[in-house]
């Protein structure tokens, strides 16, 4: 690990270990720190002794929770795929890595629209 005098550096655990809101890291010199509570917001939420537990768990048991989100990304990466193929008004550039993938659609509604019209549909979240 490299240590800098103006080192920033905080994290979280929601994609790569499906622990969602789980933060972890550190913020220093006190200086730094000082600043940082005078702005505090959404990326300066402080840890607590839960989360550093459960970080410590997930973290002993990477290679097991690594393997199995690899396998729902490739399982749910294959249903895309063959849905993309059977929808002609869909395409998409297939990621290479990570598990997020911008769909595009050939219809005269906006994307707000669509997105809205398939919450209602079946419950299904998409971002416009």
């Amino acid at each position: 690990m490299d240590l800098y005098e103006k080192g920033i550096s905080t994290s979280n655990m929601s994609k790569v270990f499906s622990l969602a809101g789980l933060r972890l890291g550190w913020i220093g010199p006190s200086h730094v720190i000082a600043e940082c509570i005078k702005h505090r917001d959404y990326t300066t939420i402080s840890c607590g002794l839960v989360d550093d537990v459960l970080a410590v768990h997930a973290l002993k048991n990477y290679d097991k929770i690594l393997k199995r989100n690899r396998k729902i990304i490739k399982d749910n990466r294959v249903i895309l795929d063959a849905w993309i193929q059977e929808e002609p008004s869909f395409s998409y550039v297939k990621p290479r890595a990570g598990t997020t993938a911008l769909l595009k659609y050939d219809f005269s509604y906006s994307s707000e629209e669509f997105c809205v019209g398939l919450f209602k549909a079946n419950g299904a979240f998409l971002t416009p």
